[in-house]
């Protein structure tokens, strides 16, 4: 038996993890559950959700006052905890300072990585910074590549890593949403908590989500975006809904620019529970976040990404998401012309970011267990397709209204 250590520390980190502890628990391993602090709080909620508890916390949160303090705060932290508690593996996920310092322990101690949802490339390493640069040193000190998409793979084999190691999983958010679905489907709890806090959820009124956080938007990017928001909403009778990041600095920047309305609300920081609530009622979302590009593809509701670049491409190139920027008039008229057409949760194609089966198939893997890849290139094929019947019927009937026209 496997002697497994997950490491996170932000919450999308734990969000992402959580049906995998679950699941490699489920299979057999003995499964360790550290976090390294480094969103403190924000953690624990996610796992109460999914009924876990940590195994042990570096606490690096109260310490690290500059971009680079969390890294050598959780190498040595966590280097001294693995040569008392020694691991098999360590499983660490996606782009933060926690799975790079994961990766680096594991490295200096000989222990093999495996990096959940691998692959992701902007191809701008500003854009997300210091995330990009994170993704790649990880790949380079992994053993197990768990790939969520086919131009994931592409790009760890562009890299220079052999295909051996990588593995086509599909993407472990899936899984979470799937779970939270179910569980969310057993109770109102959550919806009419929701509703009693911030009644205007009962309204009626179409909505949108806001939301904004990421480092390179912190400046008057972050105030356009905004200020397109509110107007997007207030010119279509929909309504805005910011979830204020906790970050005070975001807080400072904004200034007047958080005054509500009836168009646009500002409320706390949601769980991801509530998140998951609250998606079933969006009609839009306009976000620079990269989870909720994968959470609400889940949904089938359109999002406006308000990034330069994007690591996940399969959003964009399927139809589902728009690249705007911070440009308020590209969000203004995307957003108008999707508020035009009501939001169909099941279009009836694949999701491309996965079929909610990822820990199951990297459970398989690691215990040497046949697996079934994912394909997310099976998602744009079908898609093109689609795109390709729908042009043909429309070629179709304008053909006949000339011709009709010519008879008559």
């Amino acid at each position: 038996m496997k002697k497994v250590l997950i490491f996170v520390g932000t919450r999308p980190e734990a969000i992402k993890m959580a049906p995998l502890v679950l699941k490699l628990r489920e299979s057999g391993f003995e499964v360790e559950l550290g976090l390294s602090g480094q969103h403190a709080d924000m953690v624990f909620p996610i796992l109460e959700f999914f009924d876990l508890e940590a195994s042990f916390n570096l606490q690096i949160s109260n310490e690290a006052k500059y971009i680079e303090d969390p890294l050598s705060l959780i190498t040595d932290r966590l280097s001294k905890r693995l040569r008392r508690s020694p691991v098999d593996l360590i499983l660490v996920h996606g782009d933060t300072s926690t799975t790079l310092g994961g990766a680096l322990s594991g490295y200096y101690l000989d222990i093999p990585v495996g990096h959940v949802e691998a692959g992701l490339r902007s191809g701008n390493m500003k854009h997300p910074f210091p995330e990009e640069a994170n993704r790649k040193l990880v790949a380079s000190l992994s053993t197990y590549h768990f790939a969520p998409t086919d131009s994931a793979k592409k790009n760890l084999l562009r890299e220079g890593i052999p295909e051996s190691q990588i593995y086509l999983t599909g993407n472990t958010i899936i899984d979470a949403v799937y779970i939270a679905k179910e569980i969310l489907g057993k109770s109102q709890r959550v919806g009419d908590e929701l509703k009693s806090i911030y009644p205007f959820l009962r309204d009626g009124k179409r909505k949108i989500l806001v939301t904004a956080h990421r480092r390179e938007n912190l400046n008057e990017s972050i105030v356009k975006i905004i200020r397109a928001s509110k107007s997007l909403a207030k010119s279509t009778g929909a309504q805005a809904i910011l979830p204020i990041h906790p970050n005070p600095k975001i807080r400072k920047i904004l200034g007047e620019e958080l005054d509500e309305s009836e168009s646009f609300k500002v409320i706390n920081p949601l769980d991801f529970s509530q998140l998951v609530w609250l998606y079933s009622q969006l009609d839009l979302i306009i976000t620079d976040s990269g989870g909720i590009q994968e959470e609400s593809t889940v949904f089938n509701i359109p999002v406006l990404v308000t990034r330069k670049v994007t690591e996940r491409k399969e959003s964009i190139t399927s139809g589902r998401s728009y690249l705007v920027g911070d440009s308020e008039d590209h969000i203004l008229e995307l957003g108008k012309k999707s508020l035009k057409f009501p939001r169909n949760e099941s279009d009836g194609l694949m999701n491309p970011y996965g079929d909610g089966k990822a820990c199951g198939r990297i459970a398989n893997i690691l215990s040497g267990r046949p697996y079934d890849s994912f394909h997310s290139s099976q998602y744009s094929l079908y898609q093109a397709l689609k795109k390709l019947k729908e042009y043909r019927k429309t070629r179709k009937k304008k053909v006949m209204r000339r011709f009709e026209g010519t008879v008559n």
